[in-house]
């Protein structure tokens, strides 16, 4: 038998496409397999913590690594769990209700024999939010999860930043909720308060944790897809060569479609969404589509402290207003604060008067 070129690339076609058949086939089924077990695993943990007397109890773990800094986020962490802790003091009081929620707070903090005491003392001072008068109820209720030595997962990527920094964050969540490789901390409900969606895939699909989460700001958003596509200004993630050129502008505009469309569908995973703003609320409606389909998204705007401002006195006759244009904000890249001052540089140029 002689065997043409066409016949030989029609059998090496065929077995081509059998092999890489064969190869998707195995390979779904051991995710399916992976997952699968996980599932297995976690839902045999609570199982096991329920029959051991602890049936009353829900585990919530709050996913903030760095609990302890100083910033927005962590006033609106630390407001929820006295919220909580709050709530659960109440309901013991007035109607004997034996239900516990039990806090886990995932942080890279290092441990140490006064860890929460210090802590707890420096929200306080920081933010107004008096937990040490609780301070028996948080050591009952409030325990930390201590991932100090995977604080390295959190550091900046150099290239594909938002694709490797949500994967190490995936990482982390992991190894959060099978902490020590034994899983005996495995809540059930998982809530996110930095905004790190991809975590939801281990929590939700993997764990079978139900899953909340408080958004500040969307990890992408179309003002970042406009930004390559029509204004194309170089920024803090727009390097000024990707700019100037067309084909690498491009290019970046499908990876961030990619990535805006992997977001909204590890996003709706969440069957609890607070966002803080109707910024937010706009782009998580448009990004996470199952969530915002069924109305799971909400604004909470964020807990602000007024109580100082009240008991001053109202100086009279009040101040005269002056012309002045302030801007609050940390000094982050992505606050642009370049770009505003190049604002107010150009209206001063139109209205020097």
């Amino acid at each position: 038998m002689v065997w043409t070129l066409a016949a030989w690339w029609e059998a090496w076609s065929l077995y081509l496409a059998i092999s890489v058949g064969i190869i998707w086939v195995v390979s779904c089924l051991a995710v399916l397999a992976f997952v699968v077990s996980c599932r297995y695993r976690a839902h045999g943990k609570r199982q096991a913590r329920r029959r051991s007397g602890d049936n009353s109890t829900t585990l919530l773990a709050f996913f903030h690594p760095f609990c302890s800094s100083g910033g927005g986020g962590e006033r609106v962490l630390w407001k929820m769990v006295q919220v909580l802790l709050d709530r659960q003091r109440n309901a013991a009081k007035t109607d004997g209700d034996q239900k516990r929620v039990q806090i886990l707070i995932y942080t890279v903090d290092e441990p140490s024999p006064t860890h929460v005491q210090d802590l707890l003392k420096h929200v306080k001072d920081r933010f107004s939010i008096d937990l040490t008068q609780r301070e028996m109820d948080a050591e009952n209720s409030l325990r930390f999860v201590h991932l100090h030595q995977y604080k390295h997962y959190l550091l900046p990527a150099k290239r594909l930043s938002l694709l490797v920094e949500s994967f190490r964050t995936m990482q982390l969540a992991w190894k959060a909720m099978t902490y020590g490789g034994k899983w005996d901390l495995m809540p059930d409900v998982f809530v996110d308060t930095t905004g790190c969606a991809f975590t939801f895939v281990v929590a939700r699909l993997l764990m079978g944790c139900q899953v909340w989460a408080y958004v500040h700001y969307p990890t992408i958003s179309t003002d970042m897809l406009k930004l390559v596509w029509e204004r194309r200004r170089a920024a803090y993630n727009h390097a000024s060569y990707i700019s100037r050129s067309k084909v690498a502008t491009y290019v970046k505009l499908l990876y961030y479609c990619v990535f805006a469309f992997l977001y909204g569908m590890t996003g709706s995973l969440a069957r609890v969404v607070l966002v803080n703003s109707t910024w937010t609320f706009n782009h998580i409606q448009s990004l996470w589509k199952w969530a915002a389909w069924n109305n799971f998204i909400e604004i909470v705007y964020p807990p602000c402290q007024v109580s100082d401002l009240q008991q001053r006195e109202p100086q009279s006759p009040p101040p005269r207003r002056q012309n002045v244009i302030l801007s609050i904000g940390q000094f982050r890249p992505e606050k642009d604060h370049v770009l505003q001052i190049e604002a107010v540089d150009q209206f001063l140029c139109s209205h020097p008067e």
